[in-house]
């Protein structure tokens, strides 16, 4: 065998290698993915779990913030504390779907979200009032944007809940 024909068959060979790799290297980018959506996935549920203990441990507070009663600094304090974390969630989800980690549109975070404002006055009055500490995440993230956009639709009656009243607004 020439050294031409060697030639040949070696750079066969090296086109036979760098397709298997590139395989090898796809296959491995799949897994990470389908490895990170689990673990996302994992964190979620154990985010709800804890979201719905919170809220079970102080589910009188709960329905008393969410229908806008009256409530003490103390209790105010620890109604604005589970509002900041249940946003906290809604928002995580629209950036996660933003992203396209989530297989749904983003803006539904967004409108669920608005959705709960507009149903529970306690909600919409403590976020609106806090809307000062979350002016730089959604200015990067969009989601407080959106929030408002969907509530503005709501409040002019050309969007309806979806759903009565109710307490426990994570699903």
């Amino acid at each position: 065998m020439d050294s031409a024909k060697l030639n040949d068959w070696m750079q066969v060979i090296g086109i036979f290698a760098v397709v298997a790799s590139l395989i090898f290297v796809g296959q491995q980018l799949r897994l990470d993915r389908q490895i990170a959506m689990s673990d996302g996935w994992l964190q979620f549920e154990e985010t709800q779990i804890l979201m719905s203990e919170l809220i079970g441990q102080n589910s009188e507070l709960w329905i008393k913030g969410l229908d806008g009663e009256e409530l003490t600094p103390a209790e105010r304090l620890r109604f604005d504390a589970i509002v900041s974390s249940v946003r906290a969630r809604f928002a995580s989800r629209f950036v996660r779907s933003s992203m396209g980690v989530r297989g749904y549109p983003a803006d539904l975070e967004a409108r669920k979200f608005a959705q709960e404002m507009y149903l529970h006055a306690g909600l919409r009055e403590s976020v609106l009032r806090l809307t000062h500490r979350y002016e730089y995440s959604d200015s990067t993230t969009g989601f407080g944007y959106e929030v408002r956009q969907y509530l503005e639709k709501y409040d002019a009656g050309e969007l309806k809940p979806n759903h009565e009243k109710r307490y426990m607004i994570m699903d």
